[in-house]
């Protein structure tokens, strides 16, 4: 063939769509199509290009386009989530083309995904309340994946609540958690679901039991009251008052009469929230034993002839031990002995005998006698 003019071929330039995951890069110089509109007949001959064709980049420029979107550079990592035009501009074109550009394409920058890890719940002393105080100091940001220049412009907070009020270890705390920040809304973000952490026992000091004094009984039983106890004062939760319930028993040191004896407590506490607290049981308290009253009665001194003495005989076989008050463990142990004087040593009917006694025997100290002061003979 023999062409005697030069024909320009015209192409269309259009950039196509991209997508990317905020705060990766992206090469935009990828994402176009060259299309051919075909070419005029060259002295009535058609040189064959169908229009429409795909026609390689290498053939139409010497240096290739300049990319760019409108609003961000798409090869930075601080491009924001959103959608661009996809820009292609300048150049060196060819002998023999004429280039007519279209930017149909669109650049979106999709939210980066991050699963949130690293939030811990503090332990605690129960309080009655299910609120946890929780940290989010223990999220490593650039570990779960914020870009290292978002990390001042990222806050996530969270709050937590225990399952439950009451004590235990390993407790689950469901966490609520929020992201702020002027690069936030470039995360989605999967948060953490609950954590992990203790309630621990409330510790209780139990005071103001006190044991009622007592009447010598041969037993070192006490009776206590837990009535003084005053349950908000040694630290269990006024809601708590009507679900602990503090019962306690004592004994005596022994079972003899004396005062400030030491009285040994043995306390148990019962209650739908018992198990919440941890009690130092009160040890001991003090009370006294005193002695038993015995009126004597029954003691007789016998008729006499006159030899010129007061003196009588008395015989205390007549009381009945039981009977005038002493317990029937100790009649074996305490022995009353008595002396008597008339009141002259003369002749005469009915006449009084002034008796003088004493107690004697392990459990004499016991009682407090009332002795008989007289008889008559």
């Amino acid at each position: 063939y023999i062409f005697t003019e030069e024909s320009i071929e015209a192409v269309n330039f259009t950039t196509t769509d991209a997508a990317k995951i905020y705060g990766s890069v992206i090469d935009l110089s990828n994402y176009y199509v060259i299309t051919s509109q075909g070419t005029p007949a060259l002295l009535g001959v058609y040189n064959g290009v169908q229009s429409g064709s795909v026609v390689n980049i290498d053939e139409v420029y010497n240096v290739y386009p300049n990319f760019s979107n409108t609003g961000a550079d798409g090869t930075l990592l601080d491009s924001v989530v959103g959608s661009y035009d996809i820009l292609a501009s300048g150049g060196s074109i060819k002998p023999g083309y004429s280039v007519s550009h279209s930017n149909a394409g669109t650049l979106t920058i999709q939210q980066k995904a991050i699963s949130v890890a690293g939030i811990t719940a503090s332990n605690k002393v129960y309080d009655g309340l299910t609120a946890a105080t929780v940290d989010v100091s223990g999220i490593n940001k650039t570990g779960i994946g914020i870009l290292s220049i978002d990390t001042g412009s990222v806050e996530i907070t969270a709050s937590g609540v225990f399952s439950d009020r009451n004590v235990g270890s390993g407790k689950t705390v469901t966490l609520t958690s929020s992201v702020s920040g002027l690069d936030a809304a470039n995360y989605n973000f999967t948060h953490q679901t609950s954590t992990t952490a203790d309630i621990s026992a409330k510790p209780v000091t139990v005071t103001g039991i006190s044991a009622s004094n007592k009447v010598y009984d041969r037993s070192s039983a006490a009776t206590v009251d837990a009535t003084g106890i005053d349950e908000t004062g040694i630290g269990i939760l006024a809601a708590d008052t009507g679900t602990v319930e503090i019962t306690a028993s004592g004994v005596f040191s022994d079972r003899n009469v004396g005062n400030t004896k030491t009285v040994t407590l043995t306390s148990s506490v019962t209650g739908a929230d018992a198990s919440n607290y941890n009690f130092t049981h009160q040890a001991s308290t003090t009370a006294n034993i005193t002695a038993k009253p015995v009126s004597v009665t029954g003691i007789t001194a016998s008729s006499k002839v006159y030899d010129g003495l007061a003196i009588a005989a008395v015989d205390v076989s007549g009381i009945d031990e039981t009977g005038i008050g002493i317990l029937a463990a100790d009649t074996g142990t305490v022995e009353i002995v008595t002396n008597g004087q008339f009141s002259d040593k003369h002749v005469g009917n009915g006449k009084t005998v002034t008796l003088t006694s004493s107690v004697t025997g392990a459990d004499a100290s016991n009682y407090n006698f009332t002795h008989q002061a007289t008889t008559t003979a």
